[in-house]
């Protein structure tokens, strides 16, 4: 557990430089009229996504565990 936060933070960092470059690349995407940038996959969306939410319950299990645990009936 000492290495929790640390890591936390570093996937949060990790997560916000990919939804960066996923935002240029989209809006590069747009802009671009001859089409020379490709899109990005919808692949990617959905996995920039699903990070992001494993790291948001990472950040917030602290309070999340003990009423889950309440609500499926352990301690």
């Amino acid at each position: 557990m000492p290495y929790r936060w640390p890591l936390t933070i570093a996937a949060a960092v990790a997560i916000a430089v990919g939804w960066a470059l996923y935002l240029r690349r989209r809006r590069a995407c747009i802009a671009d009229a001859n089409r020379a940038t490709s899109a990005p996959s919808t692949a990617t969306l959905a996995m920039l996504s699903i990070a992001t939410v494993v790291v948001a319950v990472s950040a917030l299990w602290g309070f999340i565990e003990q009423p889950l645990m309440r609500a499926l009936g352990g301690v």
